[in-house]
């Protein structure tokens, strides 16, 4: 169960990685500007702000080898990215122009 509980943990870290990459990726870009210092120190803070109360939680998980660690966080990085592409394509009315 405790696998399954990581397995599931991981899968929200990635989505919410990829969620804070979509919305701040149009912010930041070269030529670098003002802009960007300001979208770079939100998603600074934000990382800190979602770190802090992950970082508590994640020492239950100490007990679990790392190679097994790794091979559950491969699957779920997978499924974040798929679950995240098809629910921002359907939320940003893309996917209609996959069809």
């Amino acid at each position: 169960m405790k696998h399954f509980k990581f397995f599931v943990f991981q899968s929200i870290l990635f989505s919410v990685f990829f969620v804070f990459n979509f919305y701040f990726n149009e912010y930041i870009s070269p030529p670098f500007t003002g802009v960007d210092l300001i979208a770079t120190c939100m998603f600074v803070l934000l990382a800190i702000l979602v770190w802090k109360p992950i970082d508590r939680f994640y020492t239950h998980f100490s007990d679990i080898r790392f190679r097994v660690k790794v091979l559950l966080s491969i699957p779920s990085f997978i499924l974040a990215s798929l679950l995240g592409g098809i629910t921002l394509s359907l939320l940003t009315g893309e996917a209609m122009l996959m069809l």
